[in-house]
């Protein structure tokens, strides 16, 4: 993992997490859990276009984000996550929609 800045509030924000995920076959709600523990946060952009780049579905991955989050930082939050997910997406040529 590497890390690319912080955020306002302070959370090391890594890059890479997918190859964790694919490589190793780690649990994205165990790479969230231990990452937020010890105050980093995935760059869920680099995440979902990394998964993208392998073959997986921009829906699935979003899907298992919302999962992810949703165990570990609960509804609110995880809500929060997914919907400037999809701001990014719509503004941006980050990924095909």
């Amino acid at each position: 993992m590497k890390i690319k800045g912080k955020t306002k509030s302070g959370l090391y924000v890594v890059s890479n997490t997918y190859y964790y995920y694919n490589t190793y076959g780690i649990p994205l709600e165990y790479i969230v859990l231990f990452l937020a523990k010890y105050g980093y946060i995935i760059d869920w952009l680099d995440l979902l276009s990394d998964a993208v780049d392998m073959g997986m579905k921009q829906s699935n991955i979003i899907s298992k984000i919302r999962n992810a989050t949703l165990d570990v930082y609960g509804k609110d939050i995880s809500d929060s996550i997914i919907k400037r997910i999809h701001l990014c997406l719509k503004n941006s040529n980050i990924l095909n929609l």
